[in-house]
Order: C-alpha cells, then sequence, then structure tokens
C-alpha cells in the first residue's frame, strides 16, 4: 500500500491559499466592476488553481509569496478571459445591429441616390423652362447629344452652349461631383 504524500508548508497552512484568493479575487472584481455573485465566483475560481498549484510549492520562496504569485496570475488569466468574452459579445451585438453588410451597403447606396434626387430636384427648379428641356431630352436619350439636339432642334453647337450653362447652374448649385461624373 502506498503512503500518503507528506502536506509541504502550504498545504498545511490552507489559510494562507485562502487569503491569497480573497485578496486577488476583491481586486480581480473591483477592476472588472462586478457584483458579489460574480466575486463569489472569482474568489473560488482562484482558490481552486491556487490549491491545485499548491503540491509544486518548493520552498524556494515563502508560502505566502508562492500563494500571492499564484492567486495574482490566476485572478489576471480570469480578468483576461472574461474582458475578451465582454469584446467579443461587443463585437456579435455591432455586427447584429449593422446587420448584413451587403443590404447596409445597399441602403446607403439608396440613401445617396436619394439625397442626389432631392439635390438636382431643387437645382432644377432655379433652370429655365429650356435648360430643363435641355436636361429632359438628354435623359430621354440617354446622354446622347445627337439625338437630344435633333429632339430639341438644335445644332450641336448650341446644344453644347446650352449644356454648359446647365452644368455650371449645377455646379454652382454644389453638384459639381456629379456634373463632372456625368461628363
Amino acid at each position: 500500500m502506498r503512503t500518503p504524500r507528506p502536506l509541504n508548508v502550504l498545504q498545511a497552512n490552507p489559510l494562507i491559499m485562502v487569503r491569497a484568493a480573497d485578496l486577488h479575487g476583491r481586486r480581480a472584481a473591483r477592476r472588472m466592476a462586478v457584483g458579489r455573485e460574480d466575486l463569489e465566483e472569482i474568489r473560488q475560481d482562484i482558490l481552486v488553481v491556487v490549491v491545485s498549484a499548491a503540491p509544486s510549492y518548493d520552498g524556494r520562496s515563502s508560502p505566502r509569496t508562492f500563494a500571492d504569485r499564484v492567486a495574482r496570475n490566476a485572478a489576471y488569466n480570469i480578468w483576461k478571459a472574461r474582458s475578451a468574452e465582454k469584446r467579443t459579445a461587443t463585437l456579435v451585438e455591432h455586427d447584429e445591429a449593422l446587420g448584413d453588410p451587403e443590404a447596409l451597403h445597399r441602403d446607403r447606396l439608396a440613401q445617396r441616390n436619394l439625397d442626389l434626387a432631392r439635390d438636382v430636384h431643387r437645382a432644377r427648379a432655379h433652370l429655365s423652362e429650356a435648360d430643363r428641356a435641355l436636361c429632359d431630352a438628354l435623359v430621354r436619350h440617354d446622354g446622347e447629344v445627337a439625338g437630344a439636339a435633333r429632339e430639341l432642334k438644335l445644332s450641336r453647337a448650341a446644344f453644347y452652349r446650352r449644356r454648359d450653362r446647365v452644368r455650371e447652374a449645377l455646379t454652382d448649385a454644389g453638384l459639381d461631383t456629379y456634373v463632372r461624373g456625368a461628363a
């Protein structure tokens, strides 16, 4: 029959381990800003680590120093794990709040198009009747100058002069990026 292994100094004084777990449990709970229920859970987790490390105590430091270092490392590991859980939970909540990235892109694009349509409508209201007719002809002919000029019964030179006047009016209205893109 095997004889049980003798207890080392640390195992013989469990109060040292309990005090270390209590001290570092309170510090960790304060750092993590958790309630009493979580404090007790943290203390117990630290105590389990300290008790399981006690057989490896070799006497090179005082039992109190050994228990303190093991408890401090256990508290740090618990804090790291909980911080990682919070970050992951925050990222998941953020992703859920954003929803489908493609849908978000479509929504932004739709909003941008809506804003552009409002701005063009506002700027168009300040154009003369002839200039609005030019814009409408360009839209009907998909931007083709020859077809729009033919519809308006304008020479190409007259059409280009009027188109330049419309571009200048739209640029003055703050639609210069749109006008440059349509050039």
